[in-house]
């Protein structure tokens, strides 16, 4: 557990995988979103994230993944959750996101975020 570091803190130090080959794959973080405060009920609070990653090798990677602490933790209580969280290569998230696009729910979730980036609300 601990705080939430600046992006700047957290862009100088490697993501590194270890896979049970022994592979290791190290990254770089280039770029995130990052959405706080907006998602607190009797669970937790969560942030969620939305990270440019590139490889090694220069690929450019996306990782979707989040950190929680419990309801009334303070600044030093929280825990990195996304151990398992979805990270790959550009090219296969627009694969996914296109296959999702082919379903209505989906695409009425790109309409909500795109009113939102607009500057628009919409009511859930």
């Amino acid at each position: 557990m601990g705080r939430i570091l600046p992006f700047e803190e957290r862009a100088s130090r490697p993501i590194v995988f270890r896979y049970p080959t022994g592979k290791v794959i190290r990254l770089t973080r280039e770029d995130e979103v990052m959405l706080a405060g907006q998602d607190v009920s009797e669970l937790g609070e969560y942030v969620y994230l939305i990270q440019q990653l590139k490889d090694e090798q220069g690929e450019e990677m996306v990782r979707m993944t989040y950190y929680r602490r419990r309801l009334g933790g303070d600044d030093n209580s929280w825990t990195f959750a996304g151990q398992t969280s979805v990270t790959t290569t550009s090219a296969i998230w627009a694969t996914l996101l296109a296959a999702a696009l082919q379903k209505p729910w989906f695409g009425s979730l790109i309409e909500r975020a795109r009113v939102i980036a607009s500057g628009g609300e919409m009511e859930d």
